[in-house]
């Protein structure tokens, strides 16, 4: 059968058509914003708060820019941007304004204007507006609350969930290892080499091993070898070859048949790296959504890594929608992606594919000297009141692993200063990434963190079902800080209480929510005391830094 006439049938059966025929025109210049439409809100004291969600983190290290500001009256405020909370200061009720799409500058244009305030006659009138390329549907959406900080967050956090599928693999946060962040590339990538790292995933409670960029025939730009099947960067790989995206045989010999049966045998998933060809406006789109599913099919594979994403028109976002969502519909959700967010590239960002899987945030690394837990805690900390933390995918490293790098000499807050279940606690209330090779993890490092990684896995179902928000002081290397997960009844909670570089032992939490009953206080991990007080929640910790991982349940 003719190779094009095959194609078109298979995506056919799948349900995935091609885009009509409007959409293959690419658009080349911006047309004047479009008024979606006007919402009222009564009264006449009203704070304005922007929150400005930054992708691209490989460029800078604060990925939420929080702006609060009174609305003045007569004055009309125009902003862009993706996420805005108006709170009435008199009656406490609230309003969050989303919009549904990449972040202002990751757009294929850079909009004129996203959203309008102005105050009238005791009227707010919030205008909101798409540009002409953009669909109306599902692009704003208007969620309003009662209450302060918690409730606001709660509000989001339950409708980010209601738009993902209720699929386990969606639903519950997994603890993925992936060799990458090591630096070796895929130069360590093997039969043998993948064998013994299912079992020290397994060693360290780890549910999946996701290979990354080298299990495939074809090399992409950050391949360490050489050959005639090497592009330039992370695209044009069905330029190269057409078998660019099958298994390598050099590599794996016998194929993924023997990683997939190690993997089963104890316990740990599969998962692969994965670069839709964004050349050409992802003109191949269809290739890679069958590509992916055919993974998925023969391989069992349900947890792929989506790199090199590059959203250069219109018609390149249309397409990647399209793909994204084809992905997880045509396999009945049972795939779940992890979208990067860290290069350089348009992608689609914190707010932009919600329904299709995680986010990758950040990329660090030791030999760089670019990894400090106490940073990636901070940003973990700040995202958590916006974005699900269940969304979100933070990675903790081998801290052994260039200890004596030049940025780290002398400085208190080097990530070798730090003990293996620490750096775990930093990023366990959200998708903990083990960004290292885990069999060259030093003995004492596996069996540190092994016991709270296991805790984890027990309780994260319960944590994850509930609102997650930050609690303490914002992460500075010396602080008391955490999160708090609270169940819709408040009859249970999770505190993760973190004693940073901080001199001083003890510390008053001031929890997100009144608590009248009685709580009986569970440790389900470290060393310290806890108890309510009249000021709050007092913890006192002797380990600096220092663990107390604790369930709260009324009596």
């Amino acid at each position: 059968m003719n190779p094009i006439i095959k194609q078109a049938l298979f995506m056919i059966c799948l349900g995935v058509l091609p885009l009509v025929n409007a959409a293959e025109k690419s658009k080349t210049t911006q047309a004047e914003p479009e008024l979606v439409s006007t919402q009222t809100l009564t009264g006449n004291s009203f704070l304005l708060t922007q929150v400005d969600l930054r992708d691209r983190t490989d460029a800078h290290d604060n990925p939420a820019v929080v702006s609060t500001q009174p609305i003045s009256p007569n004055a009309k405020v125009e902003m862009t941007g993706n996420l805005f909370i108006i709170k009435n200061e008199s009656t406490d009720q609230g309003h969050i304004f989303v919009r549904r799409s990449p972040m202002p500058t990751s757009r294929p244009f850079a909009p004129k204007v996203d959203i309008t305030f102005e105050l009238v006659n005791n009227q707010l009138n919030v205008e909101l507006f798409k540009d002409d390329y953009e669909q109306e549907e599902n692009l704003w959406t208007v969620l309003p609350f009662s209450g302060g900080a918690f409730e606001c967050t709660a509000a989001l956090q339950n409708w980010q969930r209601s738009l993902r599928p209720d699929t386990p693999i969606h639903r519950i946060p997994s603890f993925i290892i992936n060799t990458w962040g090591d630096r070796s590339r895929d130069s360590a990538i093997n039969e043998t080499f993948l064998l013994q790292e299912i079992d020290a995933a397994k060693e360290i409670g780890a549910d999946v091993l996701r290979i990354d960029d080298g299990w495939q025939t074809g090399l992409s730009g950050n391949s360490a070898f050489k050959g005639p099947m090497k592009t330039k960067g992370l695209q044009g790989f069905w330029g190269v070859s057409s078998s660019f995206w099958q298994v390598n045989k050099e590599r794996l010999p016998n194929g993924l048949k023997p990683i997939l049966e190690k993997g089963e045998k104890e316990g740990v998933k599969i998962g692969l790296w994965y670069a839709p060809d964004s050349e050409n406006e992802f003109a191949n789109w269809e290739k890679d959504v069958m590509t992916l599913l055919e993974l998925h099919k023969t391989h069992g594979i349900n947890h792929f890594k989506i790199d090199g994403l590059d959203i250069e028109s219109p018609l390149a976002q249309e397409r990647l929608n399209h793909l994204l969502s084809a992905v997880r519909t045509q396999s009945n959700d049972e795939i779940l992606l992890l979208i990067d967010l860290t290069g350089k590239h348009k992608r689609p960002g914190f707010l932009g594919s919600i329904s299709e899987g995680n986010l990758f945030v950040q990329n660090r690394y030791t030999d760089r000297g670019s990894y400090w837990p106490h940073r990636t805690l901070r940003n973990l900390w700040n995202l958590s009141r916006w974005v699900d933390p269940g969304r979100l995918r933070f990675e903790f490293l081998n801290n052994q692993r260039n200890a004596t790098h030049k940025k780290y000499k002398k400085e208190p807050f080097a990530p070798v200063n730090y003990p293996a279940d620490y750096l775990f606690a930093t990023v366990m209330f959200s998708n903990p990434l083990g960004w290292f090779e885990a069999q060259n993890l030093p003995a004492e490092y596996r069996k540190k963190m092994a016991p709270l990684s296991k805790i984890w896995r027990e309780h994260r179902e319960q944590i994850f079902s509930a609102n997650i928000a930050p609690i303490g002081q914002e992460p500075s290397g010396s602080s008391w800080t955490g999160f708090a997960s609270v169940s819709e009844n408040r009859e249970e909670l999770y505190l993760l209480c973190l004693r940073e570089f901080s001199e001083n032992a003890d510390y008053t939490y001031r929890l997100p929510v009144e608590l009248k009953d009685d709580y009986e206080i569970e440790i389900l991990y470290g060393d310290g005391t806890a108890s309510f007080s009249q000021q709050g929640f007092s913890v006192s910790i002797d380990d600096e830094p220092g663990i107390l991982f604790l369930k709260l349940k009324v009596k």
